[in-house]
């Protein structure tokens, strides 16, 4: 992170804002505490889901403080509670080893929550302080910082004005020498901070497309994404009454005049003036993790080439912006995950976009990541020696540094420890999540892991 005087707060009870509606087309870029998150799921479900234990509080109601210091505080045995209302017997710790201790939970995952708030406001200043050294014009500045700007006729293509890539690590589509190049995307990359020899998770974050800008994004998904590519939506197209994301792709739906929306042309007037053109074709649609996840299958076939690429679109329904997924509806989210990686050449780069392409996206990229890291054993061993980075900052400051405002919502930051945390219970046992955590009971969660065999889909 870059090297600033710490940026502190005095610290207040932090509190869950239900989703909020912003008005006009220019996104937040103060990383206000108030973006929010769902209070409740709108939906009845029929099975338990794994994380009916995280309770979350409107506005009004006060987070409940931590233990006192001078008692131990216990973890509840998890119990499972069926429509029946039949108890099932608590799930048996791992035994530890003889000769081996259990692993130790990293200092990182027993911050309170005031320690997680005051180092995303950090991250928020040394945000402030790169935009600052963007925009100066003499030679103070630091050039690696300096946000891209396009001619003001072109704004349409952007959603939020506001929200554009820094120059330095833009995509740029591979059209003639003088044609405009530009898609609000940014290309995002990430190493393993424990084990350099794993391939690095590659990823396109991306603005919520435009009418204007359809014909640029299918182009950078021909030119960046080999068959089979994924896409990951991560808003609705309409949410709060305000467009979060304009449909970019056929719905395979009946149309007025007859017909259905199965075939569109991609640059059917030529814009770059060198003959790129595609058709794009709906081929079948099917929900799943009962509707929290529309999956569709598409064809883009580029003209010149004998075969049509296959493309995989997952559009997630029930994350909230500014927000995280409710409770109910986290094991679907993780399963979203999982779906994306089956579907993709693991060295290619997934695309994902939320309507910002930086609050959910940010937090879709961030959680996958260190769920990797966790999943690996990696942190099993990460407190020898005791004193490590703090994981989830880091990885943070490092999207950040790779496109500007990611994971955008307080809320948000706080949710990737919650998962991180409960995650390494579920994974080793509760001897040191109890002993050492200060989150309160209520807010612990139960999550299935998406990198196992025991991983179970929502049914929900």
């Amino acid at each position: 992170m870059d090297k600033i005087p710490k940026f502190r707060r005095k610290p207040k009870p932090p509190v869950l804002e239900t989703a909020i509606d912003r008005n006009g087309a220019v996104a937040s870029d103060s990383m206000s505490p108030n973006d929010s998150v769902l209070g409740q799921s709108q939906r009845a479900h029929h099975k338990m889901a794994p994380f009916r234990s995280l309770r979350l509080r409107g506005p009004s109601k006060r987070a409940r403080d931590s233990p006192p210091a001078d008692l131990t505080p216990t973890t509840p045995s998890a119990v499972v509670v069926a429509q029946d209302g039949i108890q099932s017997p608590p799930r048996p710790t791992r035994p530890a080893s003889v000769n081996q201790p259990p692993p130790v939970l990293p200092a990182f995952l027993t911050l309170s929550q005031q320690d997680i708030d005051a180092k995303y406001q950090e991250l928020t200043w040394a945000e402030r302080v790169r935009v600052a050294q963007g925009m100066r014009d003499d030679n103070m500045g630091d050039p690696r910082w300096a946000l891209y700007k396009h001619a003001d006729t072109q704004e349409k293509m952007d959603r939020y004005i506001n929200i554009r890539p820094w120059a330095h690590n833009r995509v740029k589509l591979r059209v003639p020498d003088a044609e405009f190049d530009y898609v609000n995307a940014s290309a995002i990359t990430l190493t393993s901070p424990t084990d350099p020899h794993k391939p690095p998770l590659r990823y396109l974050a991306m603005q919520g497309p435009t009418v204007s800008s359809f014909d640029h994004v299918w182009r950078m998904i021909a030119e960046q994404c080999p068959s089979p590519a994924v896409i990951v939506q991560l808003t609705n197209l309409v949410e709060l009454d305000v467009i979060k994301c304009d449909q970019y792709f056929p719905m395979g739906d009946e149309l007025p005049t007859g017909g259905h929306d199965t075939t569109w042309s991609v640059n059917e007037y030529n814009l770059w003036g060198d003959n790129w053109r595609a058709d794009l074709t709906f081929v079948s649609v099917e929900e799943l993790a009962g509707g929290a996840i529309e999956k569709r299958k598409l064809l883009l076939h580029v003209h010149g080439e004998q075969e049509p690429r296959v493309v995989w679109h997952f559009l997630y329904r029930r994350w909230p912006d500014f927000g995280v997924p409710t409770a109910e509806d986290v094991d679907s989210f993780l399963e979203l995950m999982k779906l994306s990686r089956e579907h993709t050449t693991p060295s290619a780069p997934r695309v994902i976009h939320c309507s910002a392409g930086v609050g959910r996206t940010g937090t879709f990229i961030c959680l996958e990541h260190l769920m990797r890291e966790l999943e690996s054993g990696a942190l099993a061993r990460y407190d020898v020696p005791s004193e490590r980075t703090d994981l989830v900052c880091h990885t943070v400051d490092t999207l950040r540094q790779q496109r500007r405002g990611m994971v955008q919502g307080e809320i948000q930051y706080r949710f990737i420890y919650q998962v991180l945390r409960k995650l390494w219970h579920d994974k080793y046992g509760s001897g040191d999540e109890g002993a050492r955590s200060t989150e309160p009971a209520a807010k612990r969660l139960e999550v299935a892991s998406p990198f196992t065999g025991n991983f179970r889909p929502s049914t929900n």
